[in-house]
């Protein structure tokens, strides 16, 4: 007898599939394995919530990619911005204190 649901065992399949795929390129996009892990992660969470919207007449490993794709996208963005905000930060107080 099968516990899980249609959707439960479509996700494991797609996870079983692309997970050295995704490791693979998320890997070189970072360089960290930690990172690595953590983007996977967060792609499977959002592959699962877009899973009912997943358009079936494109290649499923072309979706599962680009989600991954734009979820690395947006990490080094958030780490470049924050950077960026902490480098203001020293630039305006060394600013305040040679005056």
């Amino acid at each position: 007898m099968n516990h899980y649901s249609d959707e439960e065992q479509r996700i494991a399949q797609i996870y079983d599939r692309y997970y050295l795929d995704l490791y693979r390129f998320i890997i070189c996009f970072t360089g960290h394995k930690n990172e690595a892990e953590d983007l996977i992660q967060e792609t499977f969470i959002q592959i699962l919530k877009s899973l009912p919207t997943y358009n079936s007449s494109y290649p499923l490993k072309s979706w599962v990619l680009s989600i991954a794709m734009i979820h690395s996208f947006f990490y080094y963005r958030n780490i470049c911005l924050s950077k960026l905000t902490t480098i203001q930060s020293l630039v305006i107080c060394n600013f305040k204190y040679m005056f």
